[in-house]
């Protein structure tokens, strides 16, 4: 995700930025991006049989533009 905004935003000073980020920075980067911007698209309450137990799955999204000014923020 971090490389895709690199390539969304062409400024220099974001592909510097994640030219010199390390693998782990890069994850961080995307860490804090969701956990302050996701956004749930879509969920589902499900009842397994199996487990005898009800299950909730969710789809959620982040904007690229959220990972990119976080990018610039650094």
């Amino acid at each position: 995700m971090v490389e895709t905004a690199s390539k969304k935003d062409v400024t220099k000073s974001v592909k510097n930025k994640v030219g010199t980020m390390s693998l782990e920075a890069k994850r961080t980067v995307i860490s804090k991006a969701v956990q302050s911007n996701m956004k749930e698209e879509e969920g589902k309450l499900f009842y397994s049989e199996e487990r005898t137990t009800y299950i909730y799955r969710s789809v959620y999204k982040i904007e690229i533009d959220d990972i990119i000014n976080l990018i610039k923020s650094k």
